[in-house]
C-alpha cells in the first residue's frame, strides 16, 4: 500500500473501493498507539541516543515538541537534582561559624570538598546543556522550541550549588589555599559561562568571590584577636607575681614580642591576596586594605583594653 500527499487531499493506492474510511481510521488508531509506546519509551530512555531517535519518531509523526520537552526537562531536572544532594550529602562537614568567632585549629579541606561538588556536578549539567540544544533547538523539526525551559532548569539547580559553593568557600583556610581554591573556582566557572551562557552566572561568580574575602578576613582577625588575648593573659599572669622592678622590662618585652609577632603574622597572611593577579580578587583590593586597617585599628585597642582590665 502506498500513501501519496498532495496538499491537504491524501490518496490511497491499492485499497478496495468502500474500505477507505476504515483503514484510515485503523491507521489512526494505530499511529496513537505507536505515539503511546513512544512516549512510554521516551519515560523509560536512559541514553542521549535512545532519547533522540525516540523523540525524533515522535516529532515526525505530528507529536508537539512541547510534550516531549517538558518531559524531558522534568525528568533531566530531577535526575540533577538527586545527584546534586548526593554530593551535597557526601562532603565533609561545613561547619557553622558566627562573624567574630576564632577559625577552628583544623583547617577545612576545601580542595577536596571543591572537587568533589564540581566534578559531580558541572560535567553532567553541562552534558544536559548540550543534549537539549541537540534534542530541541538544533533540529529542523523542533525549530520552535526555544530555550526557556534550559534557562529555568538551569538556573533552578545553580541555586543550590551556589549556596553550597559559598559555604565552603566561608570555611577557614590558610591564604593560599584559599587562592587555589578561587583560581579553581573561576577556571571552572568560566568554562561553565562560556558553554552555558544562559545561566548568567557572572553576578553569582562575583557574590562567591565577596564571600570568600570577606569570610577570610574575618577569619584572619579573629584569629589575630585569639593570638593577642593569650598574649596579654601571658603577660599579665608573668607580671603579677613580679616583685623587683628590674624584672618587670624583660616580661613586657616578651609580652610585646607576642603581640609583634601575632599582628605581623596576620599581615603577611594578606600579602598574597593584595598581590594576586585573578580580576575577582583585585576588584576587591579596596575591601581587603579598608577591612585590614579597621581591624588593626580594633586589634590595637583591644591590646589596650586587655591591658587596662588586667
Amino acid at each position: 500500500m502506498t500513501f501519496i500527499n498532495k496538499g491537504k487531499q491524501t490518496l490511497l493506492a491499492g485499497v478496495p473501493e468502500g474500505y477507505e474510511g476504515a483503514v484510515l481510521a485503523a491507521m489512526r488508531l494505530l499511529a496513537e498507539e505507536t505515539k503511546s509506546a513512544l512516549r512510554a519509551q521516551l519515560a523509560r530512555a536512559s541514553s542521549m541516543d535512545e532519547l533522540g531517535s525516540v523523540m525524533d519518531m515522535l516529532m515526525d509523526m505530528g507529536e508537539s515538541v512541547d510534550n516531549p520537552r517538558a518531559s524531558y526537562l522534568e525528568k533531566q531536572k530531577e535526575a540533577l537534582d538527586a545527584r546534586l544532594e548526593r554530593l551535597i550529602a557526601s562532603l565533609p562537614d561545613i561547619p557553622t561559624r558566627e562573624p567574630g568567632d576564632p577559625p577552628p585549629l583544623a583547617a577545612y579541606p576545601l580542595p577536596d570538598a571543591l572537587d568533589t561538588l564540581h566534578s559531580g556536578f558541572l560535567p553532567p549539567l553541562l552534558e544536559f546543556a548540550a543534549a537539549y540544544r541537540a534534542l530541541f533547538l538544533h533540529k529542523h523539526n523542533a525549530a520552535g522550541a526555544g530555550s526557556h525551559g534550559l534557562v529555568h532548569v538551569a538556573r533552578s539547580v545553580l541555586v543550590p550549588f551556589f549556596t553550597t559553593l559559598k559555604a565552603l568557600i566561608s570555611q577557614y583556610v590558610p591564604t593560599g589555599v584559599l587562592l587555589e581554591a578561587l583560581d579553581k573556582i573561576a577556571d571552572d566557572m568560566a568554562v561553565l559561562a562560556r558553554r552555558l551562557p544562559e545561566a548568567a552566572i557572572d553576578d553569582r561568580v562575583d557574590e562567591v568571590f565577596s564571600k570568600a574575602l570577606h569570610a577570610h578576613l574575618d577569619g584572619v582577625f579573629s584569629k589575630l584577636r585569639a593570638s593577642l588575648l593569650n598574649a596579654v593573659d601571658a603577660a599579665a599572669r608573668s607580671l603579677v607575681p613580679l616583685t623587683d622592678p628590674d624584672a618587670y622590662r624583660p616580661a613586657l618585652d616578651s609580652a610585646l614580642a607576642s603581640i609583634s609577632a601575632a599582628l605581623a603574622s596576620s599581615l603577611s597572611s594578606l600579602r598574597p591576596l593584595l598581590g594576586a593577579s585573578h580580576p575577582g580578587i583585585r576588584d576587591n583590593v579596596a575591601l581587603i586594605t579598608s577591612s585590614a586597617q579597621v581591624n588593626i585599628q580594633q586589634a590595637l585597642l583591644f591590646i589596650a583594653d586587655g591591658v587596662r582590665s588586667r
